[in-house]
């Protein structure tokens, strides 16, 4: 059975393409490839087609992950009966995705805002809340903020892969 995850942040230029990379690392890793499918969407349109921001390529490399093959996408109504978890970066986008369910016909949203949609912090072992935000380093100068966006999301995917096989 193959469990599929999707991360899904603003314009799926910097968070949510960061995620999806650190995430499948740690499951290729773990030699559990075949258990995973994992990608990311942004909830804009703005970004589609481009690659992730270079300086969330740098930061990526630095750690020894590859994110030279993304490019964004754009959540789609679609994508709810595609995946099984939904992990957002921040409230911002968590309201994005109930909006977007609330227009779908056909699926269970109830179902997906109480067992499959969560926020990425809820695995995060330093985290505050289960609502903490991964901020969003866009506007910001330097690699800095992107390196403390990298740490969030490297340890919210090890609470997240734990969490995994603890329910598998």
């Amino acid at each position: 059975m193959t469990t599929r995850l999707l991360f899904i942040c603003l314009g799926n230029i910097i968070r949510s393409p960061l995620s999806e990379a650190v995430m499948r690392d740690k499951v290729r890793k773990s030699k559990l490839d075949h258990r995973y499918h994992i990608e990311s969407r942004g909830t804009g349109s703005w970004h589609q087609g481009e690659a992730a921001d270079p300086r969330t390529i740098e930061v990526a490399r630095n750690h020894q992950i590859d994110l030279a093959m993304h490019r964004a996408k754009q959540l789609r109504g679609e994508d709810f009966a595609k995946f099984d978890l939904f992990l957002v970066m921040d409230f911002h986008n968590h309201e994005e995705v109930l909006r977007l369910l609330q227009q779908r016909n056909g699926i269970d949203s109830e179902k997906i805002i109480r067992d499959q949609l969560f926020f990425l912090r809820k695995f995060d072992s330093c985290k505050k809340t289960d609502q903490d935000a991964v901020p969003d380093p866009y506007y910001t100068n330097g690699l800095v903020a992107f390196e403390d966006v990298f740490k969030i999301i490297d340890r919210s995917c090890d609470g997240l892969l734990r969490h995994l096989q603890g329910n598998e």
